[in-house]
Order: C-alpha cells, then structure tokens, then sequence
C-alpha cells in the first residue's frame, strides 16, 4: 500500500479518519455533491475494517485474520483516495471544510522533498514461536543535518523459504543479494515491526529495509538481513 502525506500511517488513525469522514459526509455530502451509494460504502468498508482490526489485536488473532485485516484496510484506504481525490477538492471546499476532514488545507509555497540518502537498517528479535520482529529501524550513517521529512517511514521487504502455502504462493529457493529480490513488502513509521508466521517455523526469512520520504521515493537499499523463524 502507497503512502500519501495525508493518509496516518497507523491503521487506528486511518480508521479513525475515515470514521470521521462519515460524519461529516452525513451532513456536507450532498451539498458537495457525494453520492449516497459512496457515502454507504465508505461506511460499510470502515465498519469492516474496524471488525477485523479489532479482531487482529485480540487474543483469537491469526495469520489468516491477520491477512484479512490487512486487506480490508487496503481497500478502505483505496476508497478513501477515490472520494478524496473526486470531492475534496480545494476549491471548491474551503481551508475549515478541509479541516473538518482532518486534511491539511493547501500550502501555496511548495517544497521539495528530498530522496532518502542513507540506507535502513534493524536487528532482528525472537519474542516468540512463529514471530519475527524487526526492531531499532534506523538510519546507517550520521543523520546530521539530513531533512527529517526524507525518511518519513520504512518500506520492509521479505521473502521466506519453504513450500509455497494459499497465504503465501512466492518463495525463495536461493539468498536474495538486494531487497529487489524478495518479494513481500509493508510500509512502517514505527521504529519497531511483528511479523507473524504460523506453521513456517524452521523457515528461514530474509528482510531488507529502504526508508521512503513522504510521496513514496525510496532511498538506497540496506544490508539483508536473515533469520531462522522460530
């Protein structure tokens, strides 16, 4: 899933956001013109994905639930863009409108964001069977007077060994040399990241970070990083 600098990157934000989005559409929509049938989806995803975000930080969460959430949460936020992108527009809505929406209104003095320059990197931690945490995310190299907003998040690409299941059809058969090789990835601005593999351990994981400012350009590759799951 792509970020944008007026999306949250925390799922509870997002969620929170489109929650938000309902509530005003209930009163503003028609005046700008929002479909009921739009209106109505927004609701229902947000209320799907607020089930299975509820049920992935409970004590019944699986890989399966797991995957679940996160597919509603990328078709929430698809929805999220298309009526962003068709009706909060400015103009016609105004700085407070925008503001109600928790959007930023426009700035007229636009800046550049520069590319990532230094790499990613993280150490690898083994809380339990199953799990992968990739924590410590940080910069390699002194940071200095480097522009913060470059290194907005962290992309984590991974790949595993091992048979291909119905959750996860790619997988390596040799060490990748650089993150273009693995084939999964999430995007994090937390400094720390939990994978959860069921039924994969003995699998060995390979992992390979790249921070990305906040219109989604990516900055070079970091030092592959490996693990047997536990």
């Amino acid at each position: 899933m792509g970020y944008d600098n007026w999306l949250p990157g925390r799922r509870d934000d997002q969620l929170h956001m489109a929650k938000n989005w309902s509530s005003v559409l209930a009163s503003k929509g028609a005046d700008w013109n929002v479909p009921a049938a739009e209106m109505t989806e927004l609701a229902t995803l947000t209320a799907a994905a607020e089930a299975t975000l509820n049920a992935a930080k409970s004590s019944e969460r699986t890989q399966i639930i797991t995957a679940q959430c996160r597919e509603a949460f990328d078709i929430l936020v698809a929805k999220m863009r298309f009526i962003k992108r068709r009706w909060f527009l400015q103009p016609p809505l105004t700085d407070a409108e925008l503001v109600s929406l928790l959007l930023s209104p426009q700035d007229s003095t636009k800046t550049d964001i520069p590319a990532p320059r230094l790499e990613a990197e993280g150490d690898v931690r083994f809380p339990d069977y199953g799990i992968i945490e990739v924590v410590n995310i940080r910069a390699r190299g002194d940071m200095g007077a480097e522009d913060r907003r470059a290194y907005r998040g962290a992309r984590i690409y991974y790949g595993l060994t091992g048979n291909p299941t119905p959750l996860d059809l790619f997988r390596l058969t040799e060490a990748p040399v650089a993150g273009y090789q693995l084939p999964h990835s999430t995007w994090t601005q937390r400094r720390n990241h939990r994978f959860e593999f069921q039924g994969e351990s003995g699998n060995r994981i390979y992992i390979c970070l790249c921070f990305e400012n906040g219109k989604g350009v990516a900055g070079p590759w970091g030092p592959i990083l490996t693990a047997i799951i536990p």
